[in-house]
C-alpha cells in the first residue's frame, strides 16, 4: 500500500491551496462586531450615569421638601406662613416650592403638602411630601360633665 493515494489534500481544484489565517472579510467582520459591542456598552455606562444623576436630584429635593414642611409644621399660625418661594444657593437648578393645606375628614387634621420643582437637564421635574398637622383651635371643645376634662380643675 502507497502512502497519500486515498487520501484527499486541502487543496482546491483552482488555485493556490488554502492557507491558515482569516480573510480581510472576516477580520472586517469580527471588528465591526466588537466596535458595536463596546458602542453598547458605553451607551449603558452614560444612561447610567444620567440615571445617578437624576436619582441624587430627586433625593436633593426630598430633602428640600422635608425640610420645609418640617418648618410649617413648627409654624404657629399656618395662614400667616409662605405658601411659595425659591430656594437659594441649592445645587438644583432653578429650585422652588409650594405647600398647600386641606382639611380632611378627621375634625382638626390638616394635610400638609409640599412640592419642590426644579428644571433638569430632562425638563421639568417636581416632588411633593405631605404630612398631617392637629389644628387644635379646630377641634369640637366640650362642655359639661360627661367630659374627660370636666373633673380636672
Amino acid at each position: 500500500m502507497r502512502l497519500g493515494t486515498g487520501s484527499r489534500c486541502a487543496r482546491p481544484l483552482l488555485g493556490r491551496p488554502r492557507e491558515a489565517g482569516s480573510s480581510l472579510l472576516e477580520v472586517l467582520l469580527a471588528a465591526s462586531i466588537l466596535a458595536g459591542g463596546v458602542l453598547l456598552v458605553s451607551q449603558g455606562f452614560a444612561l447610567g450615569t444620567k440615571a445617578a444623576s437624576l436619582s441624587g436630584q430627586y433625593t436633593r429635593a426630598v430633602l428640600l421638601a422635608e425640610s420645609k414642611l418640617t418648618e410649617l409644621l413648627l409654624e404657629q399660625d399656618l395662614s400667616a406662613a409662605e405658601t411659595e418661594g425659591d430656594f437659594d444657593g441649592t445645587s438644583l437648578p432653578e429650585a422652588h416650592w409650594a405647600s398647600s393645606s386641606e382639611d380632611t375628614e378627621t375634625t382638626g387634621l390638616v394635610r400638609l403638602t409640599v412640592t419642590v420643582g426644579w428644571r433638569g437637564a430632562w425638563g421639568e421635574r417636581q416632588v411633593s411630601v405631605n404630612a398631617l398637622r392637629a389644628e387644635l383651635d379646630r377641634l369640637p371643645t366640650t362642655t359639661g360633665v360627661g367630659s374627660a376634662a370636666g373633673g380636672l380643675r
